[in-house]
């Protein structure tokens, strides 16, 4: 009999394990300190561009400028990012796809759950854009759910060196982002100007050159992170074999 619990007792931590082994931390990462300053779109960085890191398996398509975005002129370095953000609100910033996309897909045979998406993000000194909104789909785009409300982008004027602010965006009370494969997320940016000196008009992603020696920014990451758990799918043959295997014993233990 002792023999018998035993094997049930292996039997059931072994498909415990196999379901829920949770693995949290980083599931990718953009870095925006390799982009350079120039003119046009590598300036202000590829789109789509890809993760600079990704936990084993996880991939995206990138984080890619909606058509809307411009990329002319000179960019700052160390960010990613356009200009002319020039909507009147959410939705004509929709309309005319003024937005920056990226999605998140997890490794196969796994499901996530996300907790944050966290990036710093700037200004140019005159005329960026006073206004976003997070947005999620997680049916390939088809429809979009807000993140909380329109935020305040970056409003901490550092003289003429522009406006930088940190975004720490909380998942993990939203059931959608939840026991997932795939999510993907886009900040809609609205109420820019559209001045076209020096690097008037523009918004990134990035703390840019450098943040001022002031500023709260001095020192964090310059990156564009997502954190989450993940959680591996058991096949379901081993999961079946395995509850077979313990009715077998049950039924042995019953015979008279």
């Amino acid at each position: 009999m002792k023999t018998r619990i035993t094997r049930l007792f292996i039997m059931a931590v072994a498909i415990s394990a196999m379901v829920g082994s949770v693995h949290a931390g980083v599931l990718l990462e953009w870095d925006f300190d390799g982009i350079p300053s120039g003119n046009g779109g590598t300036g202000y960085g590829e789109s789509p561009f890809a993760p600079t890191w990704n936990e084993s398996g996880f991939s995206s398509t990138g984080l890619e400028r909606g058509e809307g975005v411009g990329f002319t002129g000179v960019s700052m370095s160390h960010a990613w990012g356009g200009r002319n953000y020039l909507a009147a609100d959410a939705n004509e910033a929709l309309e005319e796809k003024i937005f920056f996309v990226f999605d998140v897909i997890a490794a196969e045979g796994f499901t996530m759950s996300l907790d944050s998406i966290q990036t710093p993000w700037y200004g140019s000194p005159l005329q960026s854009p006073s206004s976003g909104l997070w947005q999620y789909s997680v049916d390939g785009g088809d429809t979009w759910e807000n993140i909380g409300g329109t935020r305040n982008l970056p409003s901490e004027v550092h003289g003429t060196g522009g406006q930088y602010d940190w975004v720490n965006l909380d998942l993990k009370d939203i059931d959608d982002l939840q026991d997932i494969y795939e999510a993907m997320f886009r900040l809609v940016i609205w109420g820019g100007g559209g001045a076209s000196g020096g690097r008037n008009g523009r918004f990134y992603l990035g703390t840019g050159t450098a943040p001022p020696i002031d500023s709260d920014l001095k020192g964090v990451d310059n990156t564009l992170t997502v954190w989450g758990t993940f959680t591996a799918i058991p096949e379901p043959s081993a999961v079946a074999l395995l509850v077979l295997s313990g009715a077998a014993i049950l039924l042995r233990r019953r015979k008279p």
